[in-house]
């Protein structure tokens, strides 16, 4: 049987060989089933994760062209990170708006998430080799210092344990990697707003998280260097429809200018969305040691 590569065994750290039913570990002989040409992960994931679900936005009555506007320009701060050559994408099932962003920029491109029906309609960057595993961002049966770039896009808030997801992407980094996070700021002027008016996707989410949030989160592990927050106005989904009569770029321009307007008034943190590129603050020989020690 050929070996698995990127993969590892996540009870042991041996190398996998891979079969037609199942991924077998050749050091201490723990299968892994194989189900649609996936190997499922899943029985090393912490209770209680995630691990049926499916988003098509399209079908989702809360998704205005203003969110897909905001979409576009929260990707696109993509653009100037150099995100080497490896990049594993936490929670990237799906239709995820990051891998359009790296068409032609990455080698490999791994996708860990939990739900077999998000997987099964993954993208992946043009010119990448594509890998997807049914695997939780808490426990990733990836080698230490494998990645270049660790991102996880829309999906820290619905970790049962972030604190893990924290350390195993800290694991996977190269000392020179990169963690991107992108996903709503609960700090924002607006998500306070609505917090006092229930959301109504509050069910969705396991957890409210802010910049300063994400700071303490990432404390000891990694560095933050670049914080941004944009989209501040975010009105009722009917009047967000109204923009259907702009143009693509006309949608964007008006999201930059209430960002830019409404930046003065509540200052530079109080985006809607945040985007935050951290840096290990260990290196990766030292750092197996404590994720398993988190993981156990």
């Amino acid at each position: 049987m050929p070996a698995l590569h990127p993969l590892m065994c996540p009870t042991c750290g041996g190398t996998l060989a891979a079969g037609p039913d199942e991924a077998r570990c050749a050091a201490c002989g723990t299968s892994f089933p194989v189900v649609d040409g996936i190997v499922s992960f899943l029985g090393a994931a912490p209770a209680g994760v995630e691990d049926d679900f499916l988003w098509d936005y399209c079908d989702d009555a809360r998704i205005t062209p203003l969110t897909i506007a905001r979409w576009r320009l929260m990707t696109r701060l993509l653009d100037p990170v150099d995100v080497g050559r490896v990049v594993i994408a936490v929670g990237g099932g799906g239709e995820h708006w990051p891998a359009r962003q790296l068409d032609g920029r990455v080698d490999d491109y791994v996708v860990a998430d939990t739900s077999p029906r998000q997987l099964a309609r993954q993208w992946f960057p043009a010119g990448a080799r594509g890998t997807a595993i049914r695997a939780a961002g808490e426990r990733l049966p990836l080698h230490d210092g494998c990645a270049d770039t660790v991102e996880m896009w829309g999906v820290l808030d619905h970790l049962v344990d972030p604190v893990a997801a924290i350390a195993e992407s800290a694991r996977v980094l190269r000392p020179t990697g990169r963690l991107l996070i992108g996903m709503g700021n609960d700090g924002s002027w607006y998500r306070r707003l609505a917090g006092q008016l229930a959301p109504d996707d509050s069910d969705a989410h396991l957890r409210r998280l802010d910049v300063a949030a994400i700071g303490r989160l990432l404390e000891g592990r990694f560095v933050v260097q670049e914080v941004t927050t944009l989209a501040y106005v975010r009105l009722p989904a009917r009047v967000e429809r109204l923009a259907t009569r702009l143009s693509p770029r006309g949608q964007e321009r008006l999201v930059e200018i209430s960002d830019a307007a409404l930046r003065r008034l509540v200052g530079p943190h109080s985006g809607g969305m945040m985007f935050i590129v951290a840096r290990p603050t260990q290196p990766a020989r030292d750092r197996s040691a404590q994720t398993t020690a988190t993981s156990a």
